[in-house]
């Protein structure tokens, strides 16, 4: 990678700087330590937890409003790789999980609501396991979340009502990455079937080349081809790369696709930010631009797992 680009990534809030260095500079784990445990105190991390109530939650309950609400916190701290070992986040994590158990066993977005979410708890599940709720806690999630697998191997959030019988790339992506985080945290209830049911959602996934129709082969939404960062619980083809990263999923050719898209977005080694989605935010982290440091670092990675010759190596070739 470019010097130039190296120090324009050094330059930023501890969230870059993380992924530069674990994923690129690959710094000794004593670097890698101090630069993580910094975000819980300077920059995003601190301001996220600086917004915090009194009542263990953020904005005005659970799911309320969007994007402010305690969920939505919990899943950009996840994002950010805020430290695990908060007590504070954990405190927050085991109430809901006391507060917020649905009817089947899964995540209500309110306890005066009692039928569970698919697609609410996939997202809790990636930030609870995450955050390393006690494993005694999620089991009726991990439960919920496979009597819910819909016979093409997904996830719908309109899994109650009836005559659903598709699943939808958002969900199922939520889902794997709960079941993934899951999995990757040490946990082992019900371990086997979670890695069946993640890969079957994997699959899903990938005959859909991530966002095309398997019928038709048009796209399924033009929002798909986007990047936008938070991306909260909307699917688009750079988080389900991201994902397959994580996960270490193997090439695909059905990644393909997607890929050229998101070769086709450089400009000059770097990648662009898309304009937030609407709703309600604390601060703003990165402002839309055409030189987004956090997407870039988030594309070179997928880049270099998937196409050595055009990632971190060629950054600043034209």
């Amino acid at each position: 990678m470019d010097q130039k680009i190296i120090d324009w990534l050094e330059d930023s809030d501890p969230v870059i700087r993380f992924r530069l260095h674990r994923d690129f500079l690959h710094s000794d784990p004593a670097t890698l330590k101090a630069i993580r445990q910094s975000i819980a105190t300077e920059g995003w991390g601190k301001a996220f937890l600086d917004h915090r109530n009194e009542n263990k939650h953020w904005g005005l309950a659970y799911y309320l409003p969007k994007f402010t609400s305690t969920h939505y916190t919990l899943l950009s701290l996840r994002m950010i790789h805020y430290p695990q070992n908060d007590p504070r986040v954990l405190e927050t994590v085991n109430m809901i999980l006391d507060q917020n158990i649905g009817k089947g066993g899964g995540i209500t977005a309110s306890f005066k609501y009692p039928t569970s979410e698919v697609c609410i708890t996939g997202m809790f599940l990636n930030c609870a396991a995450y955050f390393k709720a006690p494993e005694e806690k999620l089991k009726s999630i991990i439960d919920y979340l496979i009597s819910t697998q819909l016979k093409d191997g997904g996830f719908n959030c309109r899994y109650a009502h009836k005559h659903t019988h598709h699943s939808s790339v958002h969900t199922t992506l939520s889902v794997c990455e709960g079941l993934w985080e899951f999995e990757k945290n040490g946990y082992t209830y019900r371990l086997e079937d979670v890695r069946q049911k993640r890969k079957e959602g994997e699959e899903f996934l990938l005959c859909h080349k991530l966002f095309k129709s398997d019928k038709t082969d048009h796209i399924i939404s033009e929002g798909f081809l986007a990047m936008h960062w938070p991306y909260h619980w909307y699917y688009d083809v750079t988080r389900a790369l991201e994902y397959f990263v994580k996960s270490d999923h193997p090439f695909d050719s059905r990644m393909d696709e997607a890929l050229d898209w998101l070769v086709s977005k450089r400009k000059n080694g770097l990648w662009p930010l898309s304009p937030r989605r609407n709703g309600q935010y604390f601060f703003t982290m990165e402002k839309v631009s055409q030189k987004s440091k956090i997407n870039t670092l988030r594309v070179l990675a997928i880049l270099d797992k998937y196409r050595p010759s055009e990632g971190s190596q060629n950054v600043l070739k034209p």
